[in-house]
């Protein structure tokens, strides 16, 4: 079956394959003219005997599979690595509801797999992490739902330190399928504020490719088809941000002292804006997004100063009657771009703003890019100095210093020890992050052992 793929999309006409595909009106290979080509293994699989897909309930065997298929598709003469991407679908970003698959998945790979796929949804009752409540009421939901994207969002980086100890490098990371809502609160204006902030909060940590789920149909849809497909505001968000946020991906930065709350009063570590910028040419925008749903806020906007800007600009407003509305509401006004400019985020609302400026020529990034301060050098420091045993049972303990001390300070970070020679014959044991070599007391012992400490990544 991978072959006769293969074979149909990119191979040439003279073949079996691609004959059929030239019977069908497609002479060329139809990869010639794609931009690329993402293929999933295992959609859901996972699900095993309830999505029908038996292989799907040993997650051991799943995951050899997954490896399997895609080195069969490597090895394909008609394969393309810098438009084929390979990707196995895992189960959400919050690592210790999905370890049990998502650790089968990433342990044993070895450069079979380039994209880890992921469930995006935030859940509909919100079940899958127990430990946040759904809430009694609407803005209860909305709420926890913000909790439960910063939860996820750190999941994922939780996923890029598996990676490295694991895999030995980043993956790329993605969600087929993702949306938040319960049938009870589908297609409000806070469903929609609450998903698209949480896309465009991922893409800056190393998400790929966002796919809302669904156009039409089940609870998460985002039109009414009964209703003429009446677009829900959901739609709406998305649709301007897929015309408006194109290309790079920009760094920003909020300096403020607000933070926003769950349902219970307990502080999350979440501005109460959400600031995202984007570059394509000499085209920008600036897209904020509200996080909180009772108070209005105004922010001053500070561009680069080496960015030379059109002051002609535009501002759209996408809100609704409330956050509990169908309804949506587009203000757009045309605005004078100046630096300190004074913004007003409206509740449970997004603001775009977009303008034109001076192309800074950025090199194009590979897409799922995540930017983290890698580790520059590692030094292994025995403590008090010391580096010789002389009496029984003595033990020395050693530490490793890195350079930046704050390389990849955002993951879970680990070292990775090794022991190169041991004609001491000493014991070496791992404690907790230091390493320790001990003398086992034997008599007429005399020899050296040599430690290595290497970063994963």
């Amino acid at each position: 079956t991978f072959d006769k793929f293969m074979e149909y999309i990119n191979g040439p006409s003279t073949t079996t394959m691609g004959a059929l595909r030239a019977a069908e009106g497609f002479t060329d290979p139809l990869l010639a003219k794609s931009k690329g080509l993402v293929i999933l293994l295992g959609c859901e699989v996972w699900g095993g005997v309830s999505h029908n897909a038996e292989i799907g309930s040993n997650y051991d065997n799943y995951a050899k599979w997954a490896r399997m298929a895609a080195l069969r598709i490597k090895n394909s003469p008609y394969y393309d690595s810098k438009k084929i991407f390979i990707g196995v679908s895992g189960r959400n970003p919050e690592w210790a509801y999905s370890l049990k698959l998502n650790d089968k998945l990433l342990k044993g790979d070895k450069g079979e797999i380039d994209w880890l796929t992921l469930s995006g949804y935030m859940g509909g009752n919100m079940d899958y992490d127990p430990a946040i409540n759904p809430g009694d009421s609407e803005l209860d939901y909305f709420k926890n739902g913000f909790e439960s994207m910063m939860k996820n969002i750190e999941g994922l980086k939780t996923h890029m330190s598996y990676m490295f100890e694991y895999c030995g490098r980043l993956m790329v990371t993605n969600f087929y399928e993702s949306n938040m809502t319960t049938p009870a609160f589908n297609g409000r204006v806070g469903q929609a504020m609450t998903i698209t902030d949480y896309h465009a909060t991922a893409v800056e940590t190393g998400l790929a490719l966002p796919c809302l789920f669904h156009l039409k149909g089940g609870e998460w849809r985002i039109t009414e088809p009964e209703n003429g497909y009446k677009k829900l505001p959901l739609y709406i968000t998305a649709q301007y941000v897929n015309t408006y946020c194109k290309g790079n991906v920009l760094k920003t930065k909020l300096n403020t002292t607000e933070k926003i709350a769950n349902s219970s009063g307990k502080v999350i570590a979440l501005d109460p804006v959400s600031c995202h910028a984007y570059n394509s040419d000499t085209k920008f925008s600036i897209l904020l997004i509200s996080r909180d749903f009772a108070n209005d806020y105004q922010l001053q906007i500070d561009l680069p100063d080496t960015l030379t800007v059109n002051p002609a600009g535009k501002m759209y407003v996408i809100s609704g009657p409330g956050y509990s509305s169908k309804d949506y509401t587009i203000d757009s006004s045309n605005i004078t771009l100046s630096d300190s400019l004074l913004v007003t985020v409206p509740k449970y609302s997004m603001v775009l703003i977009t303008f034109s400026g001076s192309n800074p020529k950025f090199t194009k990034l590979p897409l799922g890019y995540y930017h983290y301060k890698k580790v520059e050098s590692l030094e292994i420091v025995p403590k008090n100095g010391k580096t010789s045993i002389d009496k029984k049972y003595e033990y020395i303990d050693l530490s490793a210093k890195m350079t930046p001390a704050d390389a990849m300070s955002e993951f879970m970070y680990k070292y990775k020890w090794e022991v190169v020679e041991n004609s001491s014959k000493a014991l070496t044991s791992l404690q907790d992050t230091n390493y320790q070599v001990r003398d086992l007391g034997m008599a007429k012992t005399v020899g050296t052992t040599t430690i290595r400490v290497s970063s994963f990544n």
